[in-house]
């Protein structure tokens, strides 16, 4: 029997870990958040509740994003500013979606989107982020504090 996960829930594994344990508890966190946002939409929460959920994964994501960038600086991460742009065109594309949300939206458009969050965020972290990871296992200081 094959155990397929549903295409709106992430299960975390490893393989999704940058080796910076706390990069990687803040994608858990955003994991549990994208979830719990997914689980909402398919149960046909309100609308407010939909609203409130999508802006705690948003606001999440910004803080993820600022600390990520944060570190890449502090540690002279040689793709900090293509990946500090990736992370601005997400932002907006996410500001688009809450524009959209907050409209009179059919249940299968809401689905949509919540999947579209799942997608860009889990791609972004597979495809761009797996980046720093080589770099900093190729580095034995890289995601280390500095003094």
């Amino acid at each position: 029997m094959v155990n397929a996960t549903p295409p709106w829930t992430v299960t975390w594994t490893e393989e999704l870990s940058v080796g910076i344990p706390e990069i990687d508890d803040e994608h858990k966190r955003f994991v549990i958040l994208l979830n719990n946002l997914n689980a909402a939409i398919r149960e046909r929460a309100s609308a407010m509740a939909l609203e409130a959920l999508m802006q705690d994964v948003f606001a999440d994501v910004r803080e993820h994003f600022r600390h990520e960038e944060q570190l890449f600086a502090q540690y002279g991460y040689e793709g900090h500013d293509r990946h500090a742009r990736q992370h601005e065109q997400i932002i907006r594309k996410f500001e688009e979606m809450s524009d959209t949300f907050r409209g009179n939206i059919s249940e299968s458009e809401r689905i949509q989107i919540g999947l579209d969050i799942k997608n860009i965020l889990v791609s972004h972290l597979i495809n761009e982020d797996m980046k720093y990871r080589d770099m900093q296992r190729a580095s034995p200081t890289a995601g280390e504090e500095q003094e």
